[in-house]
């Protein structure tokens, strides 16, 4: 995407690694190894990726609805966090791209 180039353009000489979606990094997701690493990983790995879903969903807790982010993943590394376990044993921070799309749906 631009916005997604722009951010490159700022970053020169980072190694840039290509795939498929955001939870298919061979290096990252499902190796069990990463797990001595986890804080390290989220310091390290920056993921920029177009948001495929716009969805909006009612929630009917502490807001009226749940909206597509901007990002996902966390920069915490809770000692209780199922993520390790659940999610490939890597949670890097993921950047949606394609924000004035997902500002334009939130609309």
């Amino acid at each position: 995407s631009p916005r997604g180039r722009q951010i490159l353009a700022r970053l020169p000489g980072v190694p840039v690694t290509e795939v498929a979606g955001h939870w298919r990094i061979p290096s990252l997701h499902g190796n069990d190894g990463n797990i001595a690493r986890w804080t390290r990983i989220k310091s390290e790995t920056l993921v920029l990726g177009v948001r495929q879903s716009l969805t909006t969903r009612p929630n009917g807790r502490s807001a009226d609805w749940i909206a597509p982010g901007a990002s996902n993943g966390c920069a915490m590394a809770c000692a209780y966090c199922y993520v390790p376990r659940r999610k490939g044993y890597a949670n890097p921070i993921t950047l949606f791209t394609n924000i004035e799309a997902i500002t334009a749906h939130v609309r």
